[in-house]
C-alpha cells in the first residue's frame, strides 16, 4: 500500500469522509475485520493511515508511507528530488503482486508543472513497476 502523503495537510478535511461508518449493515459483508478496524480508528478519533498500518488487518502488507518531498528549494530540483522518491517506492514493493496506491490529493493533470508543490500526483500516471 503507496500513501501517497503529503506534508502540511493539517489544514483540509482529509480523512473526514466517513459516512460509509453509518452504514454498517452495507459493507460489512464485504470484509467485516476491515470495517472493525476502521471503526475502532474512528471511535479513537485517529485520522491517519499510519492508524489503519497498526490495525494489522492486511496481513502480509508492505506499507509505503514517505511523504512527497515538497518543500526542496530550489523548486527546479524539485522533479530529481520525486524522482528519487518514486525509486525509493518502487524498491520497497519490487517483490509485491499486488499494489494499492492511494493518490492523496487526487492525479494532477498533465499541465501540471513538475516544479510545483502540489504536483505530487502528477507522477502516478508514470509508475511502472
Amino acid at each position: 500500500m503507496v500513501w501517497w502523503l503529503f506534508p502540511g495537510e493539517h489544514h483540509n478535511t482529509d480523512g473526514s469522509h466517513r459516512k460509509y461508518l453509518e452504514q454498517q449493515n452495507e459493507w460489512k459483508r464485504f470484509d467485516p475485520d476491515l470495517l472493525e478496524a476502521l471503526l475502532e480508528i474512528d471511535k479513537q478519533n485517529k485520522l491517519d493511515v499510519h492508524a489503519l498500518e497498526k490495525a494489522s488487518v492486511f496481513r502480509n502488507a508492505v506499507f509505503v508511507s514517505d511523504p512527497v518531498p515538497c518543500e526542496r528549494r530550489p523548486f527546479t530540483q524539485r522533479p530529481a528530488e520525486r524522482n528519487r522518491w518514486l525509486a525509493r517506492i518502487k524498491e520497497k514493493l519490487k517483490d509485491c503482486d499486488l499494489i494499492f496506491l492511494d493518490p492523496d490529493n487526487g492525479i494532477a493533470s498533465e499541465r501540471l508543472k513538475l516544479t510545483q508543490r502540489c504536483a505530487g500526483s502528477v507522477y502516478s500516471y508514470q509508475i511502472r513497476l
